[in-house]
């Protein structure tokens, strides 16, 4: 678990890094508001560590279905489009 939480340290750490130093992250927002946002991240986690295992654990299963869920929502959105009949098509 020591794992999971360093590496989510370092993931918001380096996000945080990110977002301050790459216009196109946070485009459109001032340094201030970007390091605002970067803070909080990092407060975000850090609280997260401090707090335990258990809503770190938890947090992760929110922060994966989180990043998964556009991909199921595309594959469903696909489905009416798939036309079996060309899978076995010799490509021409």
């Amino acid at each position: 678990m020591f794992c999971l939480v360093n590496s989510l340290l370092r993931a918001s750490l380096t996000f945080g890094t990110n977002l301050l130093s790459f216009e196109s992250i946070g485009e459109g927002l001032s340094l201030t508001a970007r390091v605002i946002t970067a803070l909080l991240l990092v407060l975000l986690v850090v609280a997260m560590n401090l707090r335990g295992m258990d809503i770190v654990g938890g947090m992760s299963i929110v922060f994966f279905v989180m990043t998964l869920l556009p991909f199921v929502i595309f594959c469903i959105l696909a489905v009416p489009y798939i036309d079996p009949s060309l899978w076995f098509q010799k490509g021409g």
